[in-house]
């Protein structure tokens, strides 16, 4: 029977280890592996804790972006729309002085016509009145700045038309002198 292996029988026993009675010997290896699980458990503990930091990052970060196109669209909603009352600048002005009304806006609310009656006159179909303009931001012609223009205009009623007569600019808007002043 050479070459061939010996038969196992169902009734051999493997070999049993050795008992061994309190604690365990200390190696090399199993100080090696201790050391390895215990750095792999700091490491992994470390490792969610920066992962949990990152993540509260992120998280901020979105946060923020979402707060700042929030306030983005508000603002371009605000600019869009028109405030309440565009031509406030303009009534806040002090036109007592002179008996000035405000009488209209325009130019989008950049611009105020003001009217007065105190030295308001009407001869047959010609009405004469004081009228005033007044920029909410400085005006520029090629001669000179203003921000306020006084002018009397004559008005006939049946023909519908106007005219000029005599006008008047200050530089610096209600209550500053007289820049210009012109009549025809």
């Amino acid at each position: 029977m050479a070459g061939q292996r010996p038969r196992l029988s169902w009734s051999a026993r493997p070999p049993q280890r050795p008992k061994i009675d309190g604690p365990l010997p200390v190696t090399r290896i199993t100080i090696a592996i201790a050391l390895t699980l215990v750095a792999t458990g700091a490491s992994a503990q470390q490792a969610q804790t920066d992962a949990d930091e990152q993540w509260e990052q992120e998280k901020q970060r979105l946060l923020d972006g979402q707060r700042q196109q929030a306030e983005q669209r508000q603002a371009e909603i605000a600019a869009k729309s028109p405030p309440s009352d565009p031509y406030k600048w303009a009534r806040d002005l002090h036109t007592e002085q002179g008996g000035w009304t405000f009488f209209a806006g325009y130019d989008d609310g950049k611009a105020a016509l003001f009217v007065t009656t105190r030295d308001a006159q009407r001869s047959g179909n010609i009405a004469t009145v004081w009228m005033r303009s007044e920029y909410r931001e400085p005006q520029s012609s090629p001669t000179r700045a203003f921000q306020s223009v006084v002018g009397r205009w004559q008005f006939d009623c049946v023909a519908r038309t106007t005219r000029q007569i005599a006008i008047a600019t200050y530089p610096l808007g209600e209550g500053s002198e007289c820049a210009h002043r012109r009549e025809w």
